[in-house]
């Protein structure tokens, strides 16, 4: 699981989490980096070639898509277009395809970040990275589409009030709404 507690699931199945494999990579540039007990000092060493080594540990990670935006959890608003964000952690295989998805297969867009309106419910949104070389990455998130209703209000003629117009007459009404559009 990630910090947000959501699980990486790649093509084969197997779960990982993003952030252990950048700790792995932080933790093997430190031991690249730090003398060996009882090594020569480092001037008598020759230059570990640390370039080489980055390129070859960022290839051996996988790569990895984390959605950002909206948080896992959050609640919508029903109608209005909601921004949604990735991160992709590449392994120098080019740029991705990110496909957009809710739950019933239905395609919310392609790209980085999108823009799409989901229907009242609770929704699983999933990003899915398509590499070049077609290795995929998947992270999914769940998020309640709310349909807040505004509220109106009559205000005139008050409720107190009798008009008499008549059978063609015209009663004019005012008012005001609060709440969301």
């Amino acid at each position: 699981m990630d910090r947000t507690g959501r699980q990486q699931t790649s093509a084969s199945g197997v779960r990982r989490t993003p952030f252990i494999a950048v700790g792995v990579l932080v933790a093997l540039v430190g031991a690249l980096l730090s003398p060996l007990p009882g090594a020569p000092a480092a001037s008598a060493r020759p230059a570990p070639d640390i370039r080489a080594d980055l390129v070859a540990l960022r290839g051996a990670l996988p790569p990895t898509i984390a959605i950002k935006a909206p948080a896992n959890g959050a609640t919508l608003d029903a109608g209005r277009p909601n921004q949604f964000r990735a991160v992709v952690y590449d392994d120098g295989r080019g740029t991705p395809t990110i496909t957009w998805r809710r739950g019933n297969g239905a395609v919310l867009g392609t790209g980085n970040p999108i823009s799409a309106a989901l229907p009242p419910g609770a929704h699983e949104v999933t990003a899915t990275a398509v590499f070049p070389d077609g290795v995929t990455a998947t992270d999914r998130i769940l998020v309640v589409v709310v349909n807040h209703a505004p509220t109106v209000a009559i205000t005139s003629p008050r409720h107190t009030s009798w008009t008499s117009c008549g059978w063609r007459g015209v009663v004019r009404l005012t008012g005001h709404r609060a709440g969301r559009e």
